[in-house]
């Protein structure tokens, strides 16, 4: 048979559902083949109500494509992205073991640890995986400086042979790849989030089971407790404007009074300095009780330099609008590209 008239056909057929994932599903199969061949693989999928968003589409054919050209022992890897009922699949190895974050769960359960000398081994040759990748030059030569950046227990498999696999490529960041993340956008996972209440609503939108909890103290100092921060939202009144008194007659009577302070809740879901609003919003927003609860030993925010050096922009940009004189629009843009260029430097 003549190569340019030979066809591929292969069909996989799916033996269980392993897990599910933010973007998808994980599938143990065969791939079955003419005279009784079959090999156990793997099948992830990508959730079809993503498929159709470009961003994540591109994000799994990129990582299937990336992958692809990692041959390592300690990489898991990919052997094709094929079209499954309209929808998209890659087919990888299949590792027949356990994550490491299986064996630390039957760990725990035994109150026992992982001996030294196979913890070493195990990271050592995830070490070996990420410094191949790290290394891995594309086709036209030149580096792809890949980073995993989702180098987690739920990652690394172990082989009932004692091989050890990195798996999910998925976020990994490469110079060569399309831009990886949109503007703000963290990828890879967190087990918490050092923020304050203002961040709630994203998390909220962003459909994450979230449980509020204090910092703790120092393990090290008994009785130690960290203690929160506590700031305010403030009015400015800009000495030269145009309606000025106007703008002290809303500070004075509407802004204090807690039926507008429930109007703006509504948009912007932070604690009320009034008392009868925070009492009524118990009810519906159990967070408000938790907050305060962590607010009431609380210090007053401190002029911190560091932070001083991130974000003095913003404060004398907020100083020059209330002089008069400067754009307010262009002015507040100038200080957030000010901010921006301090927080990624």
């Amino acid at each position: 048979m003549e190569l340019n008239t030979f066809q591929y056909v292969s069909t996989y057929k799916t033996i269980s559902h392993i897990a599910d994932g933010g973007m998808g599903q994980v599938f143990l199969a065969e791939q079955l083949g003419v005279s009784g061949f079959s090999k156990t693989v793997g099948i992830k999928t990508i959730r079809r109500e993503l498929l159709d968003r470009y961003y994540y589409r591109d994000m799994f054919i990129d990582e299937a494509k990336l992958v692809a050209e990692l041959i390592h022992e300690n990489i898991q890897q990919v052997y094709q992205l094929v079209d499954m009922a309209g929808s998209l699949a890659i087919i990888m190895e299949w590792t027949h073991g356990v994550t490491l974050e299986d064996i630390n769960t039957r760990l725990d359960e035994r109150n026992d640890y992982l001996p030294p000398e196979l913890a070493v081994f195990i990271v050592s040759r995830v070490a070996r995986a990420l410094a191949y990748a790290h290394e891995k030059r594309g086709r036209d030569g030149r580096p792809l400086y890949l980073v995993h950046r989702d180098v987690s227990p739920v990652n690394v498999f172990v082989s009932w042979g004692g091989v050890v696999k990195l798996a999910d490529f998925g976020i990994a960041k490469a110079m060569s790849a399309r831009k990886a993340t949109r503007d703000n956008e963290i990828m890879g996972k967190a087990p918490y989030l050092v923020s304050g209440p203002w961040a709630l609503s994203d998390v909220k939108k962003a459909g994450v089971d979230y449980a509020l909890a204090k910092i703790p103290g120092f393990g090290s100092i008994e009785g130690s407790q960290a203690r929160p921060f506590a700031g305010v939202n403030c009015f400015y009144i800009a000495s030269k404007g145009q309606n000025k008194a106007f703008a002290e007659t809303f500070v004075a009577d509407a802004a204090k009074d807690s039926r507008f302070a429930e109007a703006m809740f509504a948009s912007n879901e932070l604690p009320p300095a009034q008392k009868d609003l925070a009492e009524k919003l118990k009810a519906e927003h159990a967070d408000m009780v938790t907050i305060a609860e962590f607010a009431a030993s609380a210090d007053p925010m401190p002029a911190i330099p560091a932070m001083s050096a991130v974000w003095g922009p913003l404060g004398q940009a907020e100083a020059n609008i209330v002089k008069g004189g400067s754009d307010a629009g262009e002015t507040m843009r100038s200080a957030g590209e000010e901010i921006k260029k301090a927080i990624t430097k």
